[in-house]
């Protein structure tokens, strides 16, 4: 009800608005999309994705200084609170707030009350309240078509009425960026630290799982960062008004694919290596396992080996 209520009044809030051409823009946009017409289930998915990105540039636009500030923008920013039921997420964060403080002193030694420990204690807060605002963000995306994971911490902090909402939201943009290194370095088999923990069978299962892998940096967050990704991807709901959840649970899932890629060749070369008399095949072995993303030097080495082998035999 709040977006039709919102493009009902826009005309209103366009004549309040120094920068009226900005919402102009945004209304036009999405008025188009709503006219158009399409067929079939991609089609429709497609439209639906289309019209929520408009409705999420306009109330980019309005969440601006410029435009809030308004008496009737500010009454449609409320009424879409109030559709979002935004009062009951500020009772679930500060409930989740105040079990961790009440663990954190309960756990915690006089000696151990640094600034440094309250420090870390911060972030692991903004980690677990990023994953009740993502839950909810989604939710609610899917309810209203509205992608909310696309406006910034700014928009969301206006928003949500949620102060340290910029702190939280950053998990969101870390947790692709974090995905988005993973993956372009499996691919372009890069040699960093990093990516070098990540292009063993292990360590790729093991971020999978949630933790950091042996061998990447687990400093600046890491650990928080990891444990958020994984819950983004395999327990967050999912919603088809959200970009950044599209493309956040299809690097998750081609980094699953590569896993059972990895160990499906890995088995295979396992099985072959104590018997194989055949040059050719322990060639293909080679080229295959050279051809993969992954760095396995302990088997291809066997491989080598074993090809050595046969050749000295001939």
């Amino acid at each position: 009800r709040s977006i039709p209520y919102l493009l009902q009044h826009l005309p209103t809030v366009l004549k309040q608005s120094e920068h009226a051409g900005e919402l102009l823009v945004c209304t036009t946009a999405l008025e188009n999309i709503e006219a158009r017409e399409t067929e079939g289930e991609a089609e429709e998915r497609e439209k639906r994705q289309e019209k929520a990105r408009a409705r999420t540039h306009l109330v980019s636009q309005l969440l601006q200084p410029r435009h809030v500030s308004g008496p009737l923008a500010s009454h449609l920013v409320s009424s879409l609170r109030e559709k979002m039921g935004v009062a009951q997420l500020k009772v679930d964060l500060e409930k989740r707030e105040t079990e961790m403080q009440r663990e954190k002193q309960a756990s915690e030694e006089e000696d151990e009350r640094s600034a440094r420990n309250y420090l870390l204690f911060l972030a692991k807060l903004s980690a677990e309240k990023s994953k009740i605002c993502l839950s909810f963000l989604l939710v609610k995306s899917e309810e209203l078509g509205i992608d909310f994971l696309n406006l910034t911490g700014d928009e969301l902090k206006v928003l949500l009425e949620v102060q340290d909402m910029p702190s939280i939201a950053k998990f969101f943009v870390d947790a692709l960026r974090l995905l988005r290194k993973c993956k372009e370095g499996i691919e372009q088999k890069k040699e960093d630290t990093d990516t070098m923990a990540l292009r063993a069978t292990e360590g790729l299962k093991t971020l999978l799982a949630g933790k950091v892998p042996p061998g990447m940096d687990a400093t600046g967050g890491n650990d928080h960062l990891v444990d958020c990704t994984f819950y983004f991807c395999t327990e967050a709901p999912s919603s088809q008004c959200s970009d950044w959840g599209a493309e956040v649970r299809s690097i998750w899932s081609w980094l699953e694919g590569q896993v059972e890629l990895w160990q499906s060749k890995e088995a295979k070369v396992d099985s072959a290596l104590p018997h194989c008399e055949d040059i050719q095949e322990v060639a293909a072995l080679i080229k295959e396992l050279q051809a993969l993303c992954l760095y396995s030097p302990e088997r291809l080495g066997q491989l080598k080996e074993r090809m050595a082998e046969l050749l000295r035999d001939m």
